[in-house]
């Protein structure tokens, strides 16, 4: 591969930038296979279809997988064994729970739809199995069984189709206004069409043009996964050719959301008799039209979308992909945005000796962050802002963790957009999102997470940054902390799930969240303590006393669920001292929950809303306080018990119950959830194991991730998954809402990574630096000796923010043999021993 050098203004260290297409290491389809064969089981749930960063639009094929399979799952719209649905601009990917979007969709057809049995108003009619999908990036491709390829390709609010057809029979496209992704769980979840309609233009010079639309109309849906109230999205689509007037046409039929009930045959209007149809709200009609082309063996459509008008939406069409602008050159377009906004934010010099599976690990990862959430600035259907505004968090839960301290150093600009989106989000609708999708909040599954990204945030620099109202940010996560929301939903006994912290009756006044309360009374009672150490560190940086003594009381809060005597039900080892349940009165609730008889460390049940703790054990949420690992430490016997928990964790075969849809493995330590991110890093806490800290983080990429359809140990969860990888990659791992990174040790000889922290500052500035280099790293010399920064040899096993946001040089000296190089070296800083 060739190579241009681009030199930036950074002191000496230069930036090598590749002049390769990055795009040709990423597969989209990497994390589209779970466990179970060919199914989404326990996968990623990705969508794999064609999008630009954080677009709007996410254009790719909808399929019947979640029918045909137990618990398959078609959350990105995609299954390998499903028959094809339709194409639909709407997607999310890699979410779990219930699927959303599926909506402003196509389906091309072909032939005699009436002697094929075909009835426009019964999806389950037309099914069409798959030959052959091909994912690229910017490009999907699908062979159909009935002879018809249909390529897609995207820009941010529109979407562009190719579909050609066999030589032989009509060709149709059918417009379904009441297309979802499904699932089977009803209405509140499952999704529905509310209303909707669709005008067709009659008008031949109609093709192609924006300004005379094919079609146009707009739909109503609700649930989904946040159980959404009743949304709308406008459309506006246009064809590159004529369609035949006498065999188009509008139609309705009864709606089932389920489809469980027959449907009649769905008759065509005829154009000249009406060019519209309409449903009104819950009159169980849904309506769509049919264009059928008599000749030609290719038809194009460009379709936009917007929260506000029609209008607006063929605006996009005219904008983004106008007539004379090609497939070919769309595909292209996306592309390039792709390589120059999210794939070079990492480099790997070209030696001729690079290792292919590992860049195709790390470019689809770089990829899968860059998808969510969407960027509908100037797109609010809620109020009218200046504001940024972002949706489909899913969910900040999911994402503060790695995913949100990469974007801080890689895609700074919009990572302020996304937090200003955050406050503007609570300042309109009087809460901070958790989990959001089509403009609502919901649902909150721990914390009020919104606090630890913007304490990260502010703590790395971001205080001083122009554009953030961190006055009304304040205010925004003050109101998670002390106001209690509303009951809004029966998905749990309590109620509270929507937004804000559901357990703050008890937090508040008890200091822990009792069992008799509150589910999730382990998980959230750890993870309010961490929302209330973000509170504090601004608190205390903002000169607020008496707000500092008040968070800094309550991020210790997690203490009081610490029950020395609780011990493991393992066959290994003799641990005692575990969170448990607790009453109100102060006494221990061992009382089976959730699926279990009596509590269990090792032993979560469903590890759902009502257990007592959510996507972990009990085990891993007591390795699970990052901002006080010194105190976590003393708990557990001083460094030799800490260190033998941990090595415990990673034990194959001793995991009794993690969740059957969210474990990955049979250690304790789960790779397919996010209570477990920081766990095989918290040996850099004791001197003289960082080596710890490579085998484990190297072992869990080694077991779990891979270059295959099932490279992700469950749901990507917006990128989240694929963050930690990049973590891993790079040897570097953030503690959210403290201004380090803990050092572990890189996966390649050489990486540059490009940083836009500059630009933060000075919107003018050049991109920093900051030089990964592992000179002597092989696979099979790969143990840290030391590292230095910037050529001085470092004594501790992390570096803060403000070292390396500027750009610098990591420089690790590997071996063939662990190394308790460390062994002299002070412990990163804790809450309990000072340096936060």
């Amino acid at each position: 591969m060739g190579w241009l050098l681009i030199i930036v203004a950074l002191g000496c260290i230069p930036w090598t930038y590749a002049a390769e297409d990055l795009s040709q290491w990423v597969n989209p389809l990497i994390g589209t296979v779970g466990a179970y064969p060919k199914s989404t089981v326990a996968g990623g749930h990705e969508f794999p279809g064609a999008a630009v960063p954080f677009g709007v639009v996410k254009i790719g094929i909808d399929t019947s997988g979640a029918r045909l399979i137990p618990f398959d799952t078609i959350n990105g719209g995609y299954s390998p064994l499903g028959n094809f649905t339709a194409i639909s601009l709407m997607h999310e990917s890699g979410t779990g729970g219930e699927p959303k979007y599926g909506v402003v969709a196509q389906t091309p057809l072909v032939g005699d739809l009436k002697a094929q049995g075909i009835n426009v108003g019964n999806n389950w009619t037309y099914l069409v199995p798959r030959v052959s999908d091909t994912a690229r990036v910017g490009h999907w491709t699908s062979a159909l069984k009935n002879g018809i390829t249909l390529d897609l390709t995207a820009t941010a609010h529109t979407g562009f189709t190719r579909y050609t057809y066999p030589k032989s029979g009509d060709r149709h496209v059918l417009v379904d206004l009441a297309h979802v992704l499904p699932t089977g769980n009803g209405a509140g979840v499952g999704q529905q069409f509310v209303s909707g309609s669709i005008s067709i233009n009659n008008d031949p010079s109609a093709a192609s043009s924006p300004t005379k639309p094919s079609y146009t109309g707009y739909a109503e849906y609700n649930g989904g996964f946040n159980r959404g109230p009743t949304w709308r999205i406008y459309f506006c689509g246009t064809f590159s050719q004529a369609f035949d007037q006498s065999k188009s046409g509008v139609f309705k039929y009864p709606y089932d959301p389920n489809q469980l009930s027959a449907i009649p045959p769905t008759t065509i209007i005829p154009l000249n008799q009406n060019n519209q149809a309409s449903a009104p709200p819950n009159s169980n009609i849904a309506v769509g039209g049919l264009f059928t082309w008599t000749s030609g063996s290719i038809v194009e459509s460009r379709i936009g979308i917007s929260f506000i008008s029609a209008e607006k939406a063929c605006g996009f069409i005219a904008d983004e992909s106008p007539a004379d602008q090609t497939f070919e050159q769309t595909v292209e377009k996306a592309k390039a945005l792709w390589n120059e906004n999210v794939l070079s934010s990492v480099t790997i010099p070209d030696d001729g000796n690079r290792n292919e599976t590992m860049l195709r690990m790390l470019y689809t990862g770089l990829y899968y962050t860059g998808l969510m959430p969407s960027n509908r600035t100037g797109e609010n259907p809620g109020w009218v802002t200046t504001e940024p505004s972002y949706d489909d968090f899913y969910t900040l839960w999911d994402i503060f963790r790695c995913l949100t301290p990469w974007y801080h150093l890689v895609q700074s600009t919009a990572y302020v957009e996304m937090i200003r989106s955050i406050i503007d989000i609570f300042l309109h609708d009087g809460w901070t999102p958790d989990g959001r999708s089509s403009d609502a909040n919901g649902l909150t599954q721990g914390g009020s997470n919104a606090d630890n990204v913007l304490g990260d945030a502010f703590v790395k620099g971001l205080d001083t940054y122009p554009s953030i109202n961190w006055t009304l940010g304040w205010e925004a996560i003050v109101n998670d902390a002390e106001v209690i929301p509303p009951v809004t939903d029966s998905l749990t006994f309590d109620g509270r799930n929507k937004e804000g912290r559901g357990g703050l009756d008890d937090w508040i006044k008890i200091g822990w969240l009792t069992r008799e309360h509150h589910t999730r009374c382990i998980s959230r009672t750890v993870e309010y303590a961490q929302n209330d150490f973000a509170l504090y560190q601004i608190a205390k940086r903002t000169n607020r006393v008496a707000d500092a003594q008040k968070y800094l009381k309550r991020a210790k809060q997690w203490e009081n669920l610490w029950n020395p005597n609780m011990v493991s039900n393992l066959s290994v080892g003799d641990f005692s001292g575990f969170l448990t349940p607790r009453d109100a009165d102060g006494s221990w609730n061992l009382a089976g929950i959730a699926g279990t008889t009596t509590f269990n460390v090792t032993d979560c049940g469903d590890c759902e809303w009502d257990a007592d703790t959510y996507e972990a054990t009990a085990w891993e949420y007591s390795m699970n306080v990052p901002h006080d690992v010194a105190n976590l430490i003393g708990k557990m016997g001083g460094p030799s018990g800490f260190t033998k928990r941990l090595d415990t964790m990673f034990i194959q075969g001793l995991s009794s119950g993690g969740g059957s849809a969210n474990t990955a493995g049979t250690s304790l330590f789960n790779a397919g959830n996010e209570p477990d991110f920081l766990t095989p890093f918290l040996y850099n806490y004791v001197p003289g194991y960082q080596w710890s800290t490579v085998n484990q983080s190297r072992n869990v990429i080694d077991r779990y991730y891979n270059d295959q359809a099932n490279g992700i140990p469950g749901n990507s969860d917006a990128g989240a998954m694929q963050s930690w990888m990049i973590w891993n990659f790079v040897g570097l791992y953030p503690v959210t809402g403290q201004p380090l990174y803990l050092l572990h040790a890189p996966r390649f000889k050489a990486l540059d990574i490009r940083l836009l922290t500059p630009q933060l500052q000075n919107p003018n500035a050049q991109p920093a630096i900051l030089q990964i280099r592992a000179p002597g790293y092989s696979e099979t010399n790969f143990w840290p000796q030391s590292i230095k920064l910037n050529n001085q040899t470092l004594d501790r096993v992390y570096v803060w923010h403000s070292e390396i946001e500027n750009g610098a040089t990591l420089e690790w000296e590997m071996g063939s043999a662990p190394s308790q190089w460390d062994k002299d070296f002070s412990p990163p800083p804790s809450l309990s021993t000072g340096g936060l």
